[in-house]
């Protein structure tokens, strides 16, 4: 089983090899993965596979990995990022497919900011194999990296004069239509004839007896 710091730590069987080729063997991995998401080969660092090698050798003497906590104060570059990834298998593949299915050291391998790298392999005593990868970018190559142009400038096109429209003619108001002469209102005043005054009773009294004092 490949073991990778951050994650699980296991030792198991190596057969001896050239480390140098295996150290080759992964840089050519690590670029083939890059190449397939259209990314930049890393260069190889001397400065970055001595600091590998020597960290491997501890890891290898150690029997277990880690990450090296030295390890950019180990950096005499001008550098401006680094990364690192260690882990320990039976094989270059295995240990490289073990990198490419971890998350974070994925992450290092395609990280498009980084440009350099170095690899270091030591065989423990139980014939695993221990490995260190530094990842580097150096503050030079962000000096060198192209910084999009700025758009020229585009001449200021004269503003076209505004097309000026004649004045539509205040249409003539129509004239008002007279107003209608206003119906005549018919006031019916029907003229009431007063009702006659009611005769009092005692006047007709009265009256009678006027009549017979005359003998009538």
């Amino acid at each position: 089983m490949t073991s990778l710091v951050a994650s699980i730590l296991t030792a198991a069987q190596a057969s001896a090899g050239d480390t140098s080729s295996m150290e080759s063997d992964f840089v050519a991995h690590v670029n083939a993965v890059r190449a397939g998401k259209g990314l930049a080969p890393l260069t190889i660092d001397g400065e970055l596979t001595g600091i590998a090698r020597r960290w491997a050798s501890q890891m290898a003497s150690a029997g277990q990995i880690s990450h090296n906590p030295s390890f950019p104060n180990q950096v005499h570059a001008d550098w401006s990022k680094l990364g690192e990834n260690v882990g320990t298998g039976p094989d270059v593949q295995s240990i490289h497919d073990a990198f490419v299915r971890s998350a974070h050291h994925y992450a290092n391998i395609v990280d498009p900011a980084f440009t350099r790298i170095g690899v270091g392999v030591v065989i423990g005593a139980n014939g695993a194999i221990f490995t260190a990868h530094q990842f580097e970018r150096l503050a030079s190559d962000d000096a060198a990296a192209p910084r999009a142009a700025a758009p020229a400038p585009t001449a200021a096109r004269a503003p076209r004069p505004a097309a000026v429209r004649a004045p539509a003619r205040a249409a003539a108001p129509k004239p008002a239509a007279a107003p209608a002469p206003p119906a005549p209102v018919a006031h019916a005043l029907a003229a009431a004839r007063p009702a006659p005054a009611p005769v009092m009773p005692e006047r007709v009294a009265l009256a009678l007896e006027q009549l017979q004092g005359r003998g009538l």
